[in-house]
């Protein structure tokens, strides 16, 4: 990897654009750039990351108040290599120019802007706007987790004046993994998703893990309690499932907008019939 590259949940981008916020801090832009992350106005994966498997719904109608998500940390990979894994509940607007993000992240993501390096062979989190509308990546410190602590992604709006929305971006109960994004326009994809990246590789995209023991150590995570306040009636989860190798995939365990649960599986090992309805072997 390039060393003026960093990885983000979102792609590469330049090192010098990669900003750490303090806790609650407004994201203050400088210029304003137009970037995407998609080419064209379909929900999924942005075009530059390297989703695996995902679940997304469209929340177009009522503006969307919040959507929140609880999982939890996933036991460590049994292989250490260079990949680098993030799992999150996500939001994105309709023409996928940004996505706002609280983010479970397993792998060293290189030092930040400020030198320090707050990533490694372990578990972190912080809260993610990948990109801003000035093109810039911004990001709350990582926090340190450990496997089975029980995380809840929360995604709020803010403030709406014309479809010019602001919202607040945090792991609940972690005061630092706060912040509050610009204006942007209003956010209607959600999305829960696996990310994965093999650093140590010359594919260009890095899609694919070297062993399927680099994903965590257990069959599958639970996304469980989705609540989305603001959804409308009958609005309903869909998979897409884009890296295949190991048998990733995702099922959906509860189709609903309140107290729905989408599983994403780590590999063929773990499949098991979308109409059980529970399964003790997951995290």
């Amino acid at each position: 990897m390039n060393a003026d590259m960093v990885f983000t949940p979102g792609g590469q981008r330049p090192r010098s654009d990669v900003i750490v916020l303090e806790p609650s801090q407004l994201v203050v832009l400088s210029q304003r750039i137009q970037t995407r992350l998609r080419k064209d106005n379909q929900a999924g994966r942005p075009d530059k990351a390297n989703w695996i498997s995902a679940a997304w719904i469209d929340v177009v109608g009522p503006s969307m108040k919040s959507f929140s998500t609880t999982w939890t940390v996933p036991p460590e990979p049994k292989t250490t290599g260079a990949q680098l894994l993030y799992l999150f509940n996500g939001m994105q607007p309709p023409d996928g120019s940004t996505i706002v993000q609280p983010v479970l992240q397993w792998g060293d993501s290189g030092p930040d802007q400020d030198g320090q390096n707050r990533t490694g062979h372990f578990w972190t989190v912080a809260s993610w706007i990948v990109p801003a509308p000035d093109g810039r990546t911004y990001h709350t410190p990582h926090l340190r987790v450990n496997p089975g602590d029980n995380l809840v992604g929360v995604i709020r709006l803010v403030k709406n004046v014309g479809g010019n929305c602001t919202y607040a971006c945090e792991f609940r109960g972690l005061a630092a993994t706060r912040f509050i994004t610009p204006a942007i326009p209003e956010l209607t994809w959600c999305v829960q998703t696996l990310e994965a990246y093999e650093l140590n590789t010359s594919a260009n995209p890095p899609y694919d893990l070297d062993v399927s023991s680099e994903y965590p150590g257990a069959k599958f995570t639970a996304f469980e309690s989705i609540a989305i306040d603001g959804a409308p009636s009958g609005a309903l989860w869909t998979v897409t499932d884009y890296v295949t190798k190991y048998g990733e995939h995702t099922i959906i365990k509860t189709n609903s907008t309140s107290g729905g649960q989408v599983q994403i599986y780590y590999g063929s090992g773990a499949a098991v019939s979308s109409s059980r309805s529970s399964d003790s072997d997951h995290v």
